[in-house]
Order: structure tokens, then sequence, then C-alpha cells
């Protein structure tokens, strides 16, 4: 019996304080795919739900998949990945538009615009166009919202700062550096990064899949931090300096501060290095800790206590304030896939689905 292929769940993208913020080059580039579905069509036209369909094929024929979350509605796949056969499907609509580069080469659209009934559509053209205009305005104001909630989030971090032992943190990075790539060898070639988010900030809250990013990974390196005492700068010359001695990586960025790096994978190396605080939680079990907050100065932190916690209470309301809104939006975003879902003749994408499997796996001779 085939043994079940597993599932890697990730956030192409996520809503952030500087609005959505996309890493769908990193998917799958054109340089290593083998064929890019982009799949084109209206909300509730089915195309999750077909990417979902050929992913549980997939493992079920014994092979990993990536399944690549939607930031706004986290139960909808934004792409599907099989690595192995060096294929991606991609929702190709907005926000993440996405157009054929080498159209006939790699890319081939799926368009499940041919399967509604426009005769069903037209008489709902202003309600559709109101719906529309009333999902773009909640995430506006949500984007305001986390806007506002990174300056409370800057002011902690500033604040905070003041009372990190420097000297301290610099030996500390110094020895973590020394002890991961001590007996690692360099390679002839310079390695790559693939960015993406395993955190995203969605209308259910800050929802995360660390714990399937990082798997059954022999080595974990845990950073235990806080907003303001943390291992940002770390992060970047663990990065760096793994490409530069030949190493292909994923770093997964914070959805508050996407320049700060959370997560790094190196799968050559069997090695994962995570952080772990307010926004960042892990379910995990790493094989070294390392105590970021050990290294703030107890007695300059306590007189700004209050200060700090006053800012986080605020962050923490403001984040939940777009979060909320995200949620209205998704929840105005169902009323508009009504109206696609009565349109739509699913017998055709069944048997899209059919000719897509026997594509993908012919059978064996």
């Amino acid at each position: 019996m085939t043994q079940t292929g597993t599932i890697k769940h990730v956030f192409p993208a996520s809503n952030t304080p500087h609005g959505f913020h996309s890493f769908f080059n990193y998917i799958l580039p054109q340089t290593e795919a083998k064929q890019l579905y982009i799949i084109k069509g209206g909300p509730g036209t089915g195309k999750s739900s077909f990417m979902k369909r050929v992913g549980n094929y997939a493992t079920e024929q014994g092979l990993d998949v990536e399944f690549f979350h939607c930031s706004s509605d986290p139960g909808s796949l934004d792409a599907l990945v099989i690595p192995s056969l060096k294929i991606a499907f991609l929702d190709g609509t907005a926000p993440h538009v996405v157009d054929p580069i080498t159209p006939g080469v790699t890319d081939q659209i799926l368009n499940f615009g041919n399967n509604w009934d426009p005769d069903k559509l037209i008489p709902y053209k202003e309600d559709i166009m109101s719906i529309n205009s009333r999902i773009k305005d909640q995430f506006a104001k949500a984007y305001m919202y986390l806007a506002a909630a990174k300056n409370l989030y800057d002011a902690y971090v500033f604040t905070e700062s003041k009372a990190i032992n420097t000297s301290q943190k610099f030996k500390l990075e110094k020895q973590i550096l020394f002890q991961l790539f001590a007996n690692v060898k360099d390679k002839e070639e310079p390695g790559s990064i693939r960015h993406l988010f395993s955190t995203a900030i969605t209308g259910e809250g800050i929802l995360d899949y660390i714990h399937t990013i990082v798997g059954t990974t022999k080595n974990i390196y845990f950073f235990k931090e806080t907003l303001g005492c943390n291992s940002k700068e770390l992060m970047i010359k663990i990065a760096d300096t793994a490409v530069a001695k030949g190493y292909h990586i994923e770093c997964y960025h914070s959805p508050v501060d996407t320049d700060k790096i959370e997560d790094i994978m190196i799968p050559e190396l069997d090695l994962a290095i995570t952080t772990s605080h307010l926004l960042h939680k892990p379910r995990i079990f790493p094989t070294s800790i390392f105590d970021f907050t050990a290294l703030l100065d107890y007695s300059i932190l306590k007189p700004i206590e209050i200060d700090l916690e006053r800012d986080k209470r605020r962050f923490t309301d403001l984040l939940d304030k777009g979060c909320n809104t995200i949620a209205t939006a998704k929840k105005i975003h169902d009323e508009l896939e009504k109206y696609y879902v009565g349109s739509i003749d699913f017998n055709r994408i069944d048997t899209l689905f059919d000719t897509m499997i026997e594509t993908l796996f012919p059978p064996q001779e």
C-alpha cells in the first residue's frame, strides 16, 4: 500500500499594516516549474475546491504537497504545489493577479469563467458591484487599524529596547551563529531564499501553520523573545550566512513587521530556526532553546513596565479591530459567492478534474 504524502500548510500572502503583502512569486518560480496552471474565475466558482481535490489526490498517491492558504479566508486555497512534479496551481484573480509569463511553455490558464451562465449573473449586476465596493471599504478600514496597531508596536519596541543589555545580546548572537555554522561546509554554488508567511493576520485572528512547516525536522533552534528584545538582526544574519554558504533556505516573515523573519528552514541541514513571542507561538518540540528575554535589565525595565503594558494593550486592541474588520469583509464576500455558485455548471469542473488527474498521474502500464 502506498504511504500517504504529507501536507505543508503556508500563507503566500498576508494582510499587514502596509496593506496586502504578497510573496506569490516565491510559490514556484518560473525557472523551477515544469508547469504552472493559472486559474481564472470569479468568487465561488470552485477554484479552491479544485486545488484541494488535486492536492488530496496527490497525497493519496504518496506525494508531498504544499497548500497555500488565503489570509482573508484561511479555509480557501490561493495555490497548490506538488514539489516532486514541479507543478503548481495558482489562483490568478485579485488581489494576487497572476498572468502567464511564458504561455504555452510553463504557463497554462484554466478559465473557470467558462463554467458559469452569464444570464444568471446579469440581473444582479448592481448588487454584485455594490458588494464588491463594500468589501473594498472593509479592507481599507482594516488596513487603517493595522497601520495604527503598527505604530503602537513600534512604540513598544522602542521603549523596551532601552532595557536590553546590548553587550550580552551581541555575545549570545555570536554564540548562536558559531554553533549553527561551525561545522557547515561551503558549497560551490550560491544559495537562494524562498520568502513566505507561516503566520498571517486573518478574520479569525493571527493564525499559524508553523508545526506543518517544521514537521519532522531533526534540529530545531528556538528563540524565546519579547516584541522588543528579539532576534530580528540575528535571523537576517543567519539567512545571509546560509545563502552565502550555498544553501537554499525558506524564510517566513512576520505579518506585523514584514522585514522581520520569524522562521528559517534549511532542509539540506535538516535544520529549523524559529521564534516565540506574543504573536508567534510555535507548537513544536525544540532541540535547542535560547532565551532572549534574559537579556533585559530588570532595573531599567521595572520603571517602564506600565508604559509597556499600556502600549501592548492598545496594540492588541487595534490588531483585534483589524482582524474583526477582515472578518466582516469575509462575511460580505460570502454574500458575493452565492451569486456565482448559483450560476456555475460544476459538472464541467468535475470533468476538468478527471482530465487533470489523468494528465498528472497517467496510468502505469
